[in-house]
């Protein structure tokens, strides 16, 4: 299956959230591929104090101190290779058993530009067996394959959609998803999410099951429907007035044991203030003090969605505060932008029907997607990447905020090395720490790598962590 000029994103959509290239055309494994890549260095705990104290010193303006319990453990990283967008490509865990995806390119420099590879990427998954500590990396062909335009594949062979079972992990990606029974070790895939008459459907793997239904959380971008208009001065010259896209979170539903999918509502309102339509015209040259109308920024959008379910039972410790409604609540954070970017969190009490928000504003500006996951006390957690778009060597870092007090920012690493990072995925060991993974760039590596941070959240009570063994027995088959 070939990736189709109408499977990609638009421009708008592509911009926001850097829409892969797909590779070539591969023939799926006839068994089992897994693969430690040659030359790939670490994969495990940073070694010894002096790489601990080497990124550290490269603090120079900390809001805060550090979290007090944070390890750092190289997942992966290879000279001449950019890692990276782990967001992009999912994160599951069975107990100790966590699988994430992520791409790798050539590494490029781009001193003028923003990411530092300009070739096409492939997909890789990292597996750790025991919470994190250490990894392996696998490539799985089949992920490789994208469904291109009016493409239908055949549904005949596809396994139930069962998330009681104890294997069990689901992949979406632009219009297609992929199950696995067996932790991500084979996959069959993809099939097809329907678009609804939608212009641009683009999925991460942002799932979440509750009351007999599994919700699928797309970014859709449609012309059509959902516009904002620019006009103005750039470098002196007047600039027309011009249409373009905007992309928000939509939420698909499909009940379990049936194939069909129902197309529920927005997960976020039309970002940015509505603009004249139609717009006027300059009344001059751009010199004469003329203004444009007050109309949402360039790339508006609410995308990148990252839901939990809360159980009702552990609402309040969840900050959602007393509901007298029965069901579980959805929570999700959600990447917007509009005159500035942030992270928002939503939360809906009737099944997804509808949205309130819990808190908005996350990060000031952080042009990074974020990861909700629940802590063992019933609190919610957001972890992400805030970047510094100035220039490098400024203030990008990991960051977490906890939902006892979402306004106090918590700081998991010291800068980076550039702003090329983040993109997070996290997951809650069953002892209570949280595994935080994310691409990062350092002296010591400056190639963009994956990197995980485990973190012990103040007030956590940590529990022994449980036996390995049957993690340990399918990570080696």
């Amino acid at each position: 299956m070939n990736y189709g000029t109408s499977a990609r994103p638009s421009r708008a959509l592509s911009a926001a959230m850097k829409a892969t290239r797909a590779p070539q055309r591969s023939r799926a494994l006839a068994g089992l591929s897994l693969t430690l890549l040659a030359g790939a260095s670490g994969c495990g705990p940073e070694q010894g104090a002096a790489a601990e104290n080497a990124e550290e010193s490269s603090v120079r303006h900390v809001a805060q101190a550090l979290a007090p319990d944070v390890r750092h453990v190289l997942v992966y990283h290879e000279p001449g290779i950019f890692a990276a967008w782990p967001a992009n490509h999912g994160v599951w865990s069975w107990g100790n058993e966590i699988l994430v995806g992520f791409e790798r390119a050539t590494y490029e420099p781009n001193p003028s530009g923003f990411h530092h590879t300009t070739g096409d990427g492939t997909f890789y998954l990292a597996r750790s067996a025991d919470g994190g500590e250490h990894w392996m990396i696998e490539k799985r062909e089949e992920l490789d394959e994208l469904l291109g335009p009016n493409e239908h594949p055949s549904e005949t062979d596809k396994p139930p959609l069962n998330w009681a079972e104890p294997h069990f992990a689901m992949k979406l990606y632009h219009n297609g998803y992929w199950l696995s029974q067996a932790r991500g070790h084979f996959w069959k895939g993809p099939y097809e999410v329907p678009d609804f008459g939608h212009d641009d459907l683009s999925g991460r793997t942002a799932l979440v099951h509750t009351q007999g239904k599994t919700l699928f959380f797309m970014s859709v971008a449609s012309g059509s429907a959902f516009e904002y208009a620019h006009s103005g001065c750039v470098d002196g010259e007047v600039v027309e007035p011009r249409i373009e896209d905007v992309a928000r979170t939509m939420v698909f539903s499909k009940e379990d044991d049936t194939d069909g999918f129902q197309d529920e509502n927005w997960a976020a309102s039309r970002p940015g203030a509505e603009c004249p339509e139609p717009l006027p015209e300059p009344p001059g040259p751009c010199d004469s003090g003329y203004q444009p109308p007050a109309c949402p920024s360039r790339f508006n959008y609410s995308i990148m969605a990252s839901p939990v379910v809360v159980e009702d039972e552990w609402e309040d410790e969840a900050g959602l505060g007393a509901d007298t409604n029965a069901d579980p609540a959805i929570v999700v954070a959600l990447r917007e932008r509009g005159d500035t970017s942030r992270i928002r969190v939503r939360v809906s009490r009737n099944g997804g029907s509808s949205w309130g928000t819990v808190f908005s504003n996350v990060g000031g500006n952080p042009n990074n997607p974020g990861s909700l996951v629940k802590l063992n006390d019933g609190r919610l957690a957001l972890v992400y990447g805030h970047r510094d778009n100035a220039g490098d060597g400024g203030k990008s870092r990991m960051w977490a905020r906890v939902s006892n007090d979402w306004s106090t920012p918590i700081a998991l690493t010291g800068e980076a090395l550039n702003s090329d990072m983040g993109y997070v995925q996290a997951v809650t060991r069953p002892d209570g720490r949280v595994v935080v993974i994310y691409y990062f760039t350092t002296q010591e590596r400056p190639e963009q790598h994956i990197r995980a941070t485990i973190w012990t959240p103040e007030g956590v009570d940590v529990k022994p962590v449980g036996n390995l063994s049957e993690s340990l027995i399918l990570s080696a088959l």
